[in-house]
């Protein structure tokens, strides 16, 4: 795998706090990797009006550090330029970094191929009792400050040479999925890439590779939790056809007119197909072949 991926960058931000909408970066990093090897990084402050002083004692960032430094508006084509259209790697950037940028209208991740250590580390037997950058990071033995962002851009690459390096999980499970509306599933791979992600899903899927029992099955199969209903919790909408004539408002089932109004709210939450799920699986079972 790592013959595949020898030029990678890795990126980090540090907020002001964890409101997509309301607050603000204050650091924004990214160090590029060739065959493991660090030969460049991007790094800056970004101004903000305020920090909060328990974001400073977390990050050590100060309002005087960021007071005169540019604008995210300033900072972000240079940050794209430098990202080129190399391969993406961070921790937990899928559910943070991503979704924070995108809400300031930049979708830095469009285009790219993106590795999450996150996901990638529950594929490996790193034998850490959880997938945290911190936690991570003690066990490779890496000594470096966190919550500075190019620091945090660097422990994750470490941490990704290191994984590279461990065993891949294969479970084998003792049962199948079975039932007269629902086809035996084509593997047993249990990997927990789903682990710390919860799903909410709704409709029919005739049309897609899987049904919906399926869809639930390998879920849960692949550490994820499957919700009966939305709540700023859900990560992923999964949306099938509506076949019930039992709608709210005539036109929208409660799951959908919930979705709706978690949107209206700022909430972050993915809406996918079957179709969609079909590729999200794919793409995590990549991580781990």
């Amino acid at each position: 795998m790592s013959d595949e991926i020898n030029e990678y960058i890795a990126i980090d931000i540090e907020t002001t706090g964890l409101d997509f909408d309301f607050d603000d970066v204050t650091q924004i990093s990214a160090a590029r990797y060739i065959d493991g090897v660090e030969v460049d990084y991007f790094d800056t402050f970004v101004k903000t009006d305020y920090i909060p002083i328990e974001i400073t004692e977390l990050t050590g960032i100060t309002e005087n550090q960021v007071r005169n430094a540019p604008t995210l508006e300033e900072v972000m084509p240079y940050f794209m330029d430098y990202l080129g259209n190399k391969i993406l790697l961070g921790h937990n950037v899928k559910n943070f970094d991503f979704p924070f940028l995108r809400a300031k209208g930049y979708d830095i991740a469009s285009g790219h191929t993106v590795y999450d250590t996150r996901y990638f580390a529950a594929t490996r037997k790193h034998e850490a009792v959880n997938n945290q950058l911190g936690t991570l990071k003690v066990r490779f033995g890496i000594d470096a400050v966190s919550h500075n962002s190019l620091s945090d851009a660097r422990i994750t690459a470490l941490i990704f040479e290191e994984l590279l390096k461990l065993e891949n999980i294969k479970k084998a499970i003792n049962s199948r999925v079975r039932g007269s509306n629902v086809a035996e599933l084509d593997d047993v791979d249990t990997t927990p890439f789903f682990e710390g992600i919860t799903f909410v899903v709704t409709g029919a899927f005739n049309e897609s590779k899987y049904s919906r029992k399926q869809i639930e099955a390998l879920i849960n199969q692949h550490g994820g939790k499957v919700s009966s209903s939305l709540s700023e919790k859900t990560d992923y909408f999964i949306q099938g056809v509506q076949v019930s004539t039992n709608l709210t408002d005539g036109k929208h089932s409660n799951k959908e007119l919930k979705y709706m109004g978690l949107v209206d709210k700022g909430v972050d939450v993915y809406k996918i197909d079957g179709n969609g799920f079909n590729e999200l699986i794919t793409e995590y079972r990549k991580l781990g072949v």
